[in-house]
């Protein structure tokens, strides 16, 4: 299941079940770490990057400009989807420049439905930090989007669900 958001005057907040694939999303947006970069584990990147040991070696450069600029990069090269990258970070910290810099790329580049997959696998407790620069930021900029899908964690499902339900205008 994904957690949606609606951008309906008000806000909506659901749960849905997951898209069948990832052509149903007009963007994406991915955490540019380890997982992202071993095709072989993780499979949300473009079918063009497996098997092409140039492609491979350019996305990895890609990967950690991501990661040591701490700037959002996007590849629309391979769209649908769009794919945002996003820097790491450690689980729980303020992210507010990074929601910034995602959201500004994703009103720019013109995107109506995001599904955002940072929180799908957590080695860590729930990343209440990096959700409330989340909502803050929807609850206070103008979001272009029609709908953002949230993949998270199962354990979290319903604590994230309700941290939104509950902060979303």
């Amino acid at each position: 299941m994904d957690i949606v958001i609606r951008f309906d005057k008000p806000v909506v907040v659901s749960l849905v079940q997951s898209r069948v694939s990832l052509n149903d999303y007009s963007a994406i947006s991915l955490t540019a770490g380890n997982f992202t970069a071993n095709l072989n584990n993780f499979n949300l990147l473009p079918a063009e990057l497996h098997g092409n040991r140039g492609l491979r070696r350019k996305y990895n450069e890609f990967i950690n400009k991501v990661n040591t600029s701490r700037e959002v990069g996007i590849i629309n090269e391979y769209a649908p989807p769009i794919y945002f990258f996003v820097p790491k970070t450690r689980g729980n910290e303020n992210i507010d420049d990074i929601i910034r810099d995602l959201f500004n790329g994703v009103n720019e580049v013109g995107v109506k439905d995001l599904l955002m997959t940072h929180w799908m696998y957590l080695n860590s407790s729930f990343p209440e930090l990096e959700f409330q620069a989340l909502i803050n930021f929807i609850n206070n900029n103008n979001i272009c989007l029609d709908e953002l899908h949230i993949k998270i964690d199962e354990r979290y499902i319903d604590q994230l669900f309700n941290l939104l339900s509950s902060n979303l205008m």
